[in-house]
């Protein structure tokens, strides 16, 4: 929600995972808005948003709380359908580079993830990437107190620490940091000021719990 409704925070969101700085954004814009507070509390796992960046990247952002041991694949389909944006008669060079973000709330492979990964088709052999228009990539929650320095670089830390964050004080330490997470936070805070969102939010909630314990 605060991720559709907040252009400033989205874009800081999306640098903070690609690595990218906030000149390389110039526009941003979600083709998948969804009605605050009626599809919040949909007995789903996954929350998405899509976003047509920059006129010529089309990302698929998606948040996964539990982990149903089937995200590699999952992921491959969300990636396939988000390149697979040709009109008839479009040239198959003109194809929008394709980017799929997984917000994942586990470790996807156990001792083998970092807080941030980065995945390309490329030569087994001589690694050599094969397109640049097909990308994967995931933000590990709960490492978010093991980045690298070129997370700390681009603030991927402190978003995980956003997601993670159970309280508004975790919640307003962040934001002396990056204007992109203060906005999200005021963003988030306005959000919970609407009863019935925040009422959706707690139901939300609550289903995950049980899903977790009954795991």
């Amino acid at each position: 929600a605060i991720n559709q409704v907040d252009k400033t925070a989205l874009g800081s969101l999306i640098c903070a995972i690609l690595h990218k700085k906030a000149s390389d954004i110039r526009s941003v814009e979600v083709i998948n808005p969804i009605l605050l507070g009626q599809a919040i509390d949909e007995k789903q796992y996954v929350l998405d948003v899509r976003v047509d960046l920059n006129n010529n990247t089309n990302i698929d952002l998606e948040m996964q709380v539990i982990n149903h041991n089937d995200w590699p694949e999952r992921s491959l389909q969300y990636l396939c359908r988000t390149y697979d944006s040709l009109h008839r008669g479009d040239d198959y060079i003109n194809s929008k580079t394709a980017i799929h973000i997984g917000i994942l709330d586990f470790e996807l492979f156990q001792n083998e993830s970092a807080l941030r990964d980065s995945y390309r088709l490329m030569n087994v052999i001589t690694h050599k990437v094969y397109t640049e228009k097909f990308q994967l990539y995931t933000l590990c929650l709960p490492l978010a107190d093991r980045p690298t320095e070129e997370d700390k670089e681009y603030h991927t830390d402190l978003w995980a620490r956003f997601f993670k964050a159970k309280t508004w004080e975790e919640l307003k330490m962040l934001i002396t940091y990056d204007k992109g997470l203060a906005s999200a936070v005021d963003t988030a805070y306005n959000l919970m000021q609407n009863e019935e969102i925040r009422q959706r939010v707690i139901a939300r909630e609550d289903y995950e719990r049980r899903v977790r314990t009954e795991q």
